[in-house]
């Protein structure tokens, strides 16, 4: 049985944490109301909607939508995550989702999140305080417009943490895993910061240089970098 997070496109609908087995597709179908489809969270885990969620016009998931925005690399902010969905952890090694980080479910409960912007050879910026994930979401469209006064043609990482947890400190469940905040960064990867250990930050590097990005590292809140993993 693995942890799973489910996430209601009814705003007034709590989350909610359950168990389930990996193995059950049709448990999965049944929780987001027909066939599943997979958004990655930058590899600290897997968001799941329904795969006909646009065609049946079901309603805007919100949470769902801050949460892949934030995580997942190639996520365009122009997008929508529509209907029910669940939210797990990485796959193991047969393939199988596991229990989703605490993490994730740490900024569906926070009562405040920080904004955080960085540029590529810079430090991590405050970008203030909001009281949540969508507010803080939101103040991402609000504040887009800050980006442009740095130097053009500078790349960033964006990442929203919850006030309590500072970047680099493990959380409760990830005290035996070393979890820290991982920013990737390439020249086919759009930068992401996201807390993961430093084995699936290695694996994230080594996937994108394998898709043929030859510029991808990922950097460590202390400085040090992962570069891709020498192949024969």
């Amino acid at each position: 049985m693995i942890r799973v997070l489910t996430v209601p496109a009814d705003p007034e609908a709590p989350h909610a944490l359950i168990q389930m087995s990996p193995t059950d597709l049709r448990g999965f179908q049944t929780l987001v109301g027909g066939s599943i489809e997979r958004v990655d969270l930058a590899d600290v885990g897997s968001l799941w909607a329904n795969e006909d969620g646009l065609r049946l016009c079901l309603g805007l998931n919100e949470r769902a939508t801050a949460l892949a925005a934030f995580h997942a690399p190639r996520f365009g902010w122009d997008l929508q995550i529509v209907g029910d969905t669940y939210v797990t952890g990485p796959v193991d090694a047969d393939g199988l989702d596991t229990d989703v980080p605490d993490t994730l479910v740490g900024l569906l409960t926070a009562e405040q999140v920080r904004l955080e912007v960085r540029r590529s050879g810079g430090d991590w910026a405050d970008n203030g305080t909001h009281p949540g994930l969508l507010a803080a979401y939101a103040a991402v469209w609000e504040k887009v417009g800050l980006l442009a006064d740095f130097k053009p043609g500078s790349r960033f990482a964006v990442r929203a943490l919850p006030v309590g947890t500072a970047a680099g400190e493990p959380t409760a469940g990830s005290v035996t895993d070393g979890e820290a905040v991982w920013t990737v960064w390439g020249d086919r990867v759009d930068p992401y910061a996201v807390r993961q250990t430093r084995q699936q930050a290695q694996a994230a590097v080594d996937k994108a240089a394998a898709e043929g990005d030859a510029g991808v590292y990922a950097a460590h809140p202390d400085g040090t970098t992962l570069t891709p993993t020498p192949t024969r």
